[in-house]
C-alpha cells in the first residue's frame, strides 16, 4: 500500500492469521488491529506498507487482485 496523502490507512484484508507490516525498505511500522479485524496503519506522504502473513517474507509482486467482497474503490465502508 503506498500514500499519496500521508493519512491514516485502514486496510482490510483476507490473511488468515497474525500479519507482518513493514515499510518498503523492510523495517516493522506501528499498526493496530481494530475490532472487526481490519488494520490501522499510519502512513506519511509517499510511505509504503507491505503486509502479509507472519514470519514469511514472499517476494513482492504488484499485481491486480480478485475482490473478494463489494466495496468502494476508495475507502472501506463503516471504517473508523
Amino acid at each position: 500500500m503506498f500514500s499519496e496523502a500521508g493519512a491514516r490507512c485502514v486496510l482490510r484484508t483476507d490473511i488468515d492469521g497474525s500479519v507482518d507490516v513493514r515499510d518498503g525498505a523492510g523495517r516493522p511500522l506501528e499498526w493496530v488491529s481494530l475490532d472487526n479485524g481490519d488494520l490501522h496503519i499510519e502512513l506519511s506522504r509517499g510511505q509504503e506498507a507491505w503486509v502479509y502473513p507472519r514470519g514469511t517474507r514472499p517476494t513482492p509482486v504488484v499485481r491486480p487482485v480478485t475482490p473478494n467482497a463489494p466495496a468502494e474503490r476508495w475507502g472501506l465502508p463503516g471504517a473508523p
